[in-house]
């Protein structure tokens, strides 16, 4: 009998033991878990740490590459603005004009010149209207001359080529104005004076508002007769029209002297030389006086008396 107490105390210790181990594993595999979570908690912790670390430097890092690009951008217009104001002050214009680079075109002037001109800077044109100075060495009634003059752009004579060489800059222009005193007796007008008219009248040209004709024989040829008055703000017809306008300035010579008298029987009297247009220009001033060509057998004038004066 106590043989089998003994024995169920000891199957009851067993099972007991057996409990406790099952017990102790529970807790051991429960602390295990937590140690596992906390583990998680505590890596996900590092890493988002980690991440938010290499978010911050990304940042850092993109915000130190604006400022580098924004004092790059800042830097780069300071050297631009710098350039420009450099260039501004060798270059030596007029600032009225504000050109920075002087565009030059020549007449009869060699190729000598053009080099220096090129060597400087400037920028050698072959039309006109492109340019913003014209350097020759005396007054030439050529188309280019004519419609530079006419337009209120620069002439200067070879003197400024030569003294901007030596500087080893454009030289201000205004300095440098062409003078040719014998041409300037010879058809009456004081070139500076002219220039500044045109200059300031550039929105009024001289000839604004005027039509034009002229006959087969007159010089310079009509399309060259064409680009000088369109200069000067004028228009060139080639054909008159069926009705007399007296109002049309009709340009001719003494070699179309019967066109001409065909023209006045028809009524037309507002007959003058070239030099209506060559003077003209020159003196910047609009004379139906001066040039006035006459014929036999013309009818009643009715062309405007006196002439058209600029103010100066």
């Amino acid at each position: 009998m106590r043989e089998k107490k003994s024995i169920k105390n000891k199957i009851n210790e067993n099972i007991e033991i057996e409990e406790d181990d099952k017990t102790i594993n529970k807790e051991e595999e429960t602390k295990n878990i937590k140690s596992s979570k906390k583990g998680n908690r505590s890596t996900k912790g590092k890493t988002e740490k980690i991440e938010d670390d290499i978010t911050t430097n990304k940042q850092h890092d993109t915000v130190e590459v604006n400022r580098k690009r924004k004092n790059n951008e800042i830097n780069e217009s300071d050297d631009n603005l710098k350039s420009a104001k450099k260039s501004k002050i060798n270059i030596g214009i007029d600032e009225e004009e504000n050109v920075d680079i002087p565009r030059i075109i020549f007449t009869g002037i060699d190729d000598h010149y053009v080099n220096i001109v090129k060597d400087l800077g400037g920028i050698v044109e072959e039309s006109w209207e492109n340019c913003t100075h014209l350097v020759t060495d005396k007054i030439r009634r050529t188309v280019k001359f004519l419609c530079v003059l006419a337009t209120g752009k620069k002439i200067v004579s070879l003197n400024w080529v030569k003294a901007s060489k030596k500087a080893g800059k454009f030289l201000d222009p205004n300095k440098y104005i062409l003078k040719d005193p014998a041409s300037e007796k010879k058809w009456k007008f004081t070139m500076k004076s002219s220039l500044k008219t045109a200059h300031d009248n550039r929105d009024n040209p001289l000839f604004k508002g005027l039509t034009f004709y002229m006959t087969p024989n007159t010089k310079p040829p009509f399309d060259e007769m064409e680009t000088i008055i369109n200069a000067a703000g004028g228009t060139l017809i080639k054909d008159l029209p069926e009705e007399v306008d007296n109002d049309i300035v009709i340009l001719s010579c003494p070699d179309d002297s019967s066109v001409c008298k065909s023209l006045v029987k028809q009524g037309y009297d507002n007959i003058h030389s070239n030099e209506f247009i060559l003077s003209g220009i020159l003196k910047q001033s609009v004379d139906y006086k001066s040039y006035k060509m006459k014929f036999e057998n013309t009818t009643k004038s009715h062309s405007t008396s006196g002439g058209r004066k600029r103010k100066r």
